[in-house]
């Protein structure tokens, strides 16, 4: 549709976010599962703000909540949820 960002774009950019996290945390890990919720519509050519954080983590999985949102506003136009698989640092040659 017209004016409106696809939705693959915007799970795009939820993964490769929510995979950066890991990165900042210091784990290695891949993308299990990704479940996006889409709210309103996300425009186009309109500034969106993404924000996530890990919210559990054990020592083979980690998960990660994020949201979008019309930079500066408050409306909410998607959320994300993903699990992702730990790899152990032994399996990277790391130690």
């Amino acid at each position: 549709m017209p004016g409106r960002v696809h939705g693959g774009v915007t799970a795009s950019v939820f993964d490769d976010l929510m995979g950066y996290v890991q990165v900042i945390d210091g784990v290695a890990s891949y993308t299990l599962e990704l479940h996006v919720r889409y709210i309103a519509a996300v425009p186009t050519y309109t500034p969106i703000e993404f924000r996530a954080r890990t919210t559990e983590r054990t020592e083979r999985r980690s998960t990660v909540t994020a949201e979008a949102r019309i930079a500066g506003g408050a409306e909410i136009v998607a959320e994300a949820t993903a699990t992702f698989a730990v790899v152990p640092p032994e399996r990277l040659g790391l130690t």
